[in-house]
């Protein structure tokens, strides 16, 4: 179901195919025993999940965050970002919020833990390949390494990703770089993260994160925030 039926419209992962549900009607080893209640599960499991999300929502207070989109292609493309004005959020109690203000529908991406967008701008000695992984740390904790890009990197080039973290590191204090030449380079070019801006998909808030410097590969590099000592 596409249309716009409500006075707020989630679509969960496009709305179409939802996590651990069959994606066709090819099932292999299938028990002859229980082949009705095989049947309903592929019929029945993205509709099922319906439910499943709202019971999830109601331990999960936080709920599911909507990032207002077009259409989920766009969605997918890393363009469309929390709204500051107007953060919906997939819950028990959304009929309570306002009538969408924009054209907008929403979608949201149902993956386990926390949404970041994180954008990098990195400085270096020549357009080089090689890819590059962000770290968060924060008052309550950190995460493991997440690689934001790989393929060529070029000095002042911008760089950004969704980062879905295990862990909610709770205000971000510092952000970890690290780049890898990916290639046997006796050239030994530097790069190094100039800028890293970190924006939370729970409250749209924004952690930017700045340092001068250009390193070899696999030194790692802490960017403390812009304008700190």
């Amino acid at each position: 179901m596409s249309q716009t039926v409500g006075h707020v419209d989630f679509y969960p992962n496009g709305g179409e195919q939802m996590p651990g549900c069959p994606q066709n009607a090819a099932v292999e080893n299938v028990d002859p025993n229980n082949i009705w209640e095989g049947t309903r599960f592929f019929v029945a499991c993205n509709h099922q999940r319906s439910y499943q999300y709202y019971s999830d929502s109601i331990l999960n207070r936080s709920g599911f965050t909507g990032y207002p989109c077009n259409d989920f292609s766009t969605f997918e493309s890393i363009v469309c970002k929390p709204a500051p004005s107007y953060l919906p959020v997939l819950e028990s109690d959304s009929d309570s919020l306002p009538v969408n203000p924009d054209p907008f529908d929403y979608f949201f991406d149902l993956q386990p833990g926390y949404r970041y967008h994180v954008n990098v701008t990195i400085d270096g000695t020549r357009r080089n390949p090689g890819y590059f992984k962000v770290a968060l740390y924060g008052a309550s904790d950190n995460t493991r390494q997440y690689r934001i890009f790989i393929g060529f990197l070029k000095p002042g080039g911008s760089y950004d990703t969704f980062v879905d973290t295990e862990r909610d590191v709770g205000e971000v204090t510092h952000v970890k770089f690290v780049w890898n030449n990916n290639i046997i380079n006796p050239m030994l070019p530097r790069f190094g993260a100039t800028r890293i801006q970190v924006l939370r998909g729970q409250d749209s808030r924004t952690f930017e994160f700045c340092r001068q410097e250009k390193v070899l590969e696999n030194v790692l590099q802490t960017l403390s925030p812009c304008g700190s000592p």
